[in-house]
């Protein structure tokens, strides 16, 4: 055992003998300010909890050192304090990094000292850093012309702006459809007519979405359009209090950054905290140490259920929920813990607790527009790529060759001629509504006054 797993153990234990000695000691002097009948209930109670939370991190620990053990490669200056320079979060909230190489992600995203592997297979590739590469490397598919098609997407988001782009790549002609007068889906920003950038929420990228990261290096803009943050979460509470998660820990990579990130902040009670202990040691992320993939498997079956619905399920209480998770699920999905799916946010968990770059944050310099969106409608414009937008799509319908190959789409009112994909979508432009409404004001009021006379006369 190295001295960095013996630190685990010993860490555990310690929190192990809190929990099973002090803690009880404590609650113990507290509950003898209270009522002798409430004194004996809450001690009983408190006492019982703090020793399944004391079992509970000494299980833990043990199952961590062994873990580290035989999952990790550690370098030979683990433990040690990490120079100003060589950290890849900077050393101020401010501080950009140094432009990447060119051949590998790691030089900017790796965890300090630890070569971290995943007790698993991955089979969904969530962790695998060479995604960064393909996506980077785009396809490599180039066909004749008389292979090529014409291909209609629904939905200018960055799911349907990056298949784009590796279709145009390939050689197809693309036209892309979008209900809203801009492109980016939920990463989408725009201007208001003040010339103010309005953001549809909070973006941020966290360091395990190496997807992006290669899309953006493709593009060419990665090293200019993202701003590395310090490995901390920030929380703005009511009154300006900030909370924060500081995960650096002087080159100690994850799980143990993150446990220490949770001992150490300010944004949840002590209470909270105990909750947490609770319904994390119990949920699939303490699995996911020694089996990733079953881990998400697990995870996977939780996709109907409420992140709220599973928390109080394991104990966890409201004002964790409040504090530190319903940000965190704005932040992924815009919408709160009473909506989010459970295997959103737990999947977060697991790859927070096994890739200590996974909790790094990135964010944009500016507007995601500007650094983001316009770089990749410039990329597909260049290939030939055209932008529907303001077009809503109602139905989709199709007609077909004597081959039974489609060969027509309907956009409004034109038709348009598509091998491949047929979308029909219902556009109302706004001079026939401007039409519409001066019809009713013409020939509304005539007819109107017409039956008043009548009454009047008749």
């Amino acid at each position: 055992m190295t001295y960095f797993d013996s630190s685990v153990a010993i860490v555990h234990s310690y929190v192990a003998y809190y929990h099973l000695r002090c803690a009880p000691l404590k609650l113990e002097r507290t509950n003898k300010k209270r009522n002798n009948t409430m004194n004996c209930i809450q001690k009983k109670r408190s006492s019982n909890m703090t020793y399944v939370q004391g079992f509970s991190c000494l299980v833990v620990g043990v199952v961590l050192a062994v873990q580290r053990v035989s999952a990790f490669r550690l370098s030979s200056n683990v433990g040690r304090s990490i120079p100003r320079q060589q950290r890849p979060w900077g050393s101020a909230v401010d501080e950009r990094m140094p432009p990447p190489s060119s051949s590998s992600l790691a030089a900017t995203t790796t965890a300090p000292n630890v070569v971290e592997k995943i007790a698993g297979s991955d089979k969904l590739g969530l962790l695998d850093k060479s995604n960064t590469m393909r996506a980077e490397r785009g396809t490599t598919v180039r066909l004749d012309a008389k292979d090529k098609l014409k291909v209609g997407i629904i939905g200018a988001g960055l799911a349907g702006m990056v298949t784009a782009m590796d279709l145009a790549d390939a050689g197809h002609d693309i036209q892309i459809f979008e209900s809203r007068p801009f492109v980016g889906g939920k990463v989408s920003s725009w201007k208001d007519p003040d010339g103010n950038h309005i953001e549809m929420g909070l973006h941020v990228f966290f360091g395990c979405y190496y997807n992006l990261f290669g899309i953006m290096r493709r593009l060419g803009i990665y090293e200019t359009s993202l701003r590395l943050k310090e490995h901390t979460h920030t929380f703005i509470n009511k009154g300006g209090v900030v909370g924060e998660l500081d995960f650096r820990l002087g080159g100690i990579g994850a799980p143990i950054n993150g446990l220490a990130a949770f001992a150490r902040t300010t944004q949840l009670s002590i209470l909270s905290k105990l909750s947490n202990a609770i319904a994390l040691a119990t949920s699939p992320v303490v699995k996911a140490l020694l089996d990733f993939d079953g881990a998400m498997e697990d995870i996977r079956a939780l996709d109907n259920v409420s992140f709220t619905d599973w928390w109080f399920s394991k104990g966890g209480n409201r004002d964790s929920l409040n504090r530190m998770w319903d940000p965190i699920a704005y932040a992924l999905g815009f919408i709160d813990c009473d909506n989010i799916s459970a295997r959103c946010m737990l999947t977060i968990f697991n790859l927070f607790a096994v890739r200590s770059e996974a909790s790094i944050l990135r964010m944009c310099e500016g507007s995601p527009n500007t650094y983001l969106h316009e770089p990749i409608v410039s990329y597909l414009q260049d290939r030939g790529a055209t932008f529907h937008l303001n077009t809503r799509i109602r139905d989709i319908t199709h007609e077909v060759d004597t081959d039974g190959k489609p060969t027509l789409v309907k956009v409004g009112f034109h038709p348009y001629s598509f091998p491949f994909i047929y979308i029909y979508t219902y556009v109302t432009p706004p001079f026939l509504i401007c039409f519409a409404l001066s019809c009713f004001f013409l020939v509304v009021p005539p007819i109107v006054f017409f039956f008043h006379l009548f009454d009047i006369y008749f």
